[in-house]
């Protein structure tokens, strides 16, 4: 009686192990093997093609092509307290056609946060920057994906029209936002960052002052934080200089390079 029960135990579920199974033989005497969990094209759906960075190369060139003849409008008068330079536009202020439009650029959080103006902006109030006696410009007029792609010819001929700019409208302080404008501008290395020992040749009353980048890419000073030091520098010695407060504290302005 027991022999004819159809023994269930012969069809119960097994987990799949994901191993090799071998198949009973066919009839021809060959072995079939069944290769459990392979997912057909799995490695091609994973590994980055040939063609990728070819493409990302001219997407990018084309984005760039798109927006080589913008410009952005430098805000400068007359009597500015401040005057920031940066190296030239990058592709998103050049797209968005304001003023350190890049994703996690530190410049308008660390204007707000260190007292430079009282409010908090964005790159869209780029056109109120006057209003806080405060302006922008760039060494260099056109935009680039980096500034790695300025040609030392561009930076030369930005650094004589910057300084024509300074010149005529004579800011209080300027500052170079960016240790390698600073030193496209000036033609040397050796110097401390903060407020500088002289001022502009020429114009002994236009302060200059060097920073950091207020990109995130910087690889020293790569957070808000490591920054924000440097324009709470800048809201003191324009104090200072306004009369605000009566000593200039030297630690608050220069920094070690």
């Amino acid at each position: 009686m027991e022999k004819d029960l159809l023994n269930l135990s012969k069809f119960a579920f097994r987990p799949n192990t994901g191993r090799k199974r071998n198949l009973s033989p066919s009839k021809d005497g060959t072995s079939e093997t069944l290769l459990l969990n392979k997912t057909p094209n799995a490695d091609l759906s994973t590994k980055q093609r040939p063609t990728d960075n070819v493409n990302r190369k001219k997407k990018s060139k084309r984005m760039m092509d798109d927006i080589s003849d913008v410009r952005l409008p430098d805000y400068f008068k007359h009597g500015l307290d401040i005057l920031f330079v940066g190296f030239n536009p990058g592709f998103n202020s050049a797209s968005n056609k304001h003023h350190y439009a890049g994703p996690g650029n530190h410049f308008w959080k660390c204007l707000h946060l260190s007292g430079l103006v009282p409010e908090a902006l964005t790159f869209h109030d780029d056109i109120r920057i006057l209003d806080f006696n405060i302006g922008l410009t760039n060494i260099v007029s056109r935009p680039s994906q980096s500034s790695s792609d300025l040609s030392k010819t561009e930076l030369k001929e930005g650094a004589v029209e910057l300084r024509r700019k300074i010149l005529q409208y004579r800011p209080r302080i300027v500052v170079f936002n960016g240790l390698g404008i600073y030193e496209a501008f000036t033609g040397g290395k050796e110097f401390s960052l903060g407020k500088q020992p002289e001022p502009l040749s020429g114009a002994p009353d236009v302060q200059l002052y060097v920073m950091p980048s207020s990109s995130p890419r910087g690889t020293k000073w790569p957070r808000l934080q490591d920054k924000l030091k440097f324009y709470q520098g800048i809201a003191h010695l324009r104090d200072f200089l306004l009369g605000k407060v009566t000593a200039l504290q030297v630690e608050k302005v220069v920094f070690a390079k």
